[in-house]
């Protein structure tokens, strides 16, 4: 394993680039003793994922494995979690908000502090207020707004967005 790109290296291990992929990598786990390549860490798609994939008839102890393992840690690119989102629906009506949150298959969240209303909710850490009246907009921001298909025949649709548009987040 001449000219490879070295990652890492602890007291019985070395971890060389054995492939590039477009958006993975395949290391080699490399025991540097014997110079003898006993594994490799690679992405395993199924669990989406980087894997550990020894070889066969080797033995492993627990410092090793935790080399092993801090070596994938390393390799995980770290994503940030989305920023949760407040988003206005306005709706003809808090019925019609209701259909539309089971049309798109909402279950509002169910976590200990969480609000659940007829005319709010959260799903997947985004909070949906129900948009009905031009009162409901008063002391709002919103970061999103949508509408429902029936939103346009609310009476009161016009005085809505006049009131929603300046509320929208920069």
């Amino acid at each position: 394993m001449k000219n490879l790109e070295i990652l890492k290296e602890t007291k019985y291990l070395q971890f060389i680039v054995k492939e590039h992929k477009p958006k993975t990598k395949v290391v080699a786990v490399v025991n540097k003793t014997h110079q003898e390549e006993i594994g490799e860490i690679r992405w395993y798609s199924a669990w989406r994922q980087y894997c550990f994939f020894p070889y066969d008839r080797t033995i492993w102890n627990k410092g090793c494995l935790t080399d092993i393992n801090d070596m994938i840690t390393e390799l995980t690119p770290v994503r940030p979690k989305p920023k949760p989102k407040t988003i206005g629906v306005i709706a003809a009506s808090v019925d019609d908000f209701q259909k539309w949150r089971i049309d798109k298959k909402h279950r509002p969240s169910k976590k200990a502090g969480v609000r659940n209303t007829q005319r709010l909710y959260t799903y997947r850490n985004n909070t949906y207020y129900c948009v009905s009246k031009e009162t409901h907009v008063c002391g709002m921001t919103f970061d999103l707004i949508i509408e429902t298909k029936r939103a346009r025949e609310n009476k009161n649709y016009d005085k809505i967005m006049t009131y929603i548009l300046p509320s929208i987040r920069a």
